[in-house]
């Protein structure tokens, strides 16, 4: 389930020292998919962004992904703290475990952003890292971003205490969120596509627009597995940074 766009391709904010633009490629499986994302603006210079895979699909999946969205909305004095936003997920789900026929495995990243002082702030709960644009002696492309912490999936450890990553933007940047769909997705020759061949194809497409930096991805995943349908769901939502 995508939310924040409001069906528009793109996304657009705006703080005293920096401007935000963002995209996303949402494509099931299923109907009812496990893999969502969540846009929320916490104030004007502030944005967070969820990224959530659940186990499974079709109705339960759905009704976590529900769920989650729920407590977020409940917990607005918490939207500022990653790593109190996932505890207060995991403190939720957890209770669900005692029931074996509801789905409550979930990775999670939740990351805020702040357009006054170019702060990222994140925290992961079993999820994929995701990538950023670099610029160093090698030249540019897109690499891991340096999150140390990484907590366990969400519902399984009872009163799990996360812990928060930050660094500080200094330059034009973009960020890629994803599940783990695009990274396992098989290609022609067995193999899982991979970091590797996401950053590349980021990085090929990084002078286009979103939008089209998205569809593009999706093409050569496609390609790459020589199927016009993929196996497992595919979330991506980039987005990219300009300093004022």
């Amino acid at each position: 389930m995508a939310m924040g766009f409001n069906d528009e391709p793109m996304y657009i904010r705006s703080g005293s020292k920096w401007e935000l633009e963002a995209s996303y490629l949402y494509a099931p499986s299923h109907h009812l998919a496990g893999d969502f994302f969540y846009l929320i603006p916490i104030s004007k210079n502030r944005l967070g962004i969820l990224v959530c895979d659940v186990m499974g699909h079709g109705i339960k999946a759905a009704l976590v992904t529900m769920l989650i969205r729920g407590l977020m909305l409940e917990t607005p004095v918490l939207l500022g703290e990653p790593e109190r936003v996932l505890k207060h997920l995991n403190d939720k789900l957890v209770k669900l475990a005692e029931d074996p026929e509801f789905p409550c495995f979930v990775t999670a990243l939740y990351t805020v952003i702040d357009l006054n002082s170019g702060d990222v702030r994140l925290a992961n709960a079993g999820h994929p890292a995701p990538i950023w644009r670099v610029e160093d002696k090698s030249g540019t492309h897109f690499e891991l971003c340096p999150v140390e912490n990484l907590g366990p999936a969400l519902g399984l450890i009872p009163d799990e205490e996360f812990s928060g990553n930050q660094f500080t933007l200094t330059e034009k940047t973009e960020l890629l969120f994803y599940t783990d769909g695009i990274i396992e997705q098989k290609t022609q020759n067995g193999e899982e596509w991979g970091v590797e061949n996401l950053e590349e194809a980021v990085l090929d497409h990084e002078s286009d627009d979103l939008p089209e930096q998205l569809k593009a991805i999706s093409e050569e995943l496609k390609e790459s597995a020589g199927a016009k349908e993929l196996s497992d769901d595919v979330c991506i939502i980039a987005v990219r940074l300009f300093p004022n």
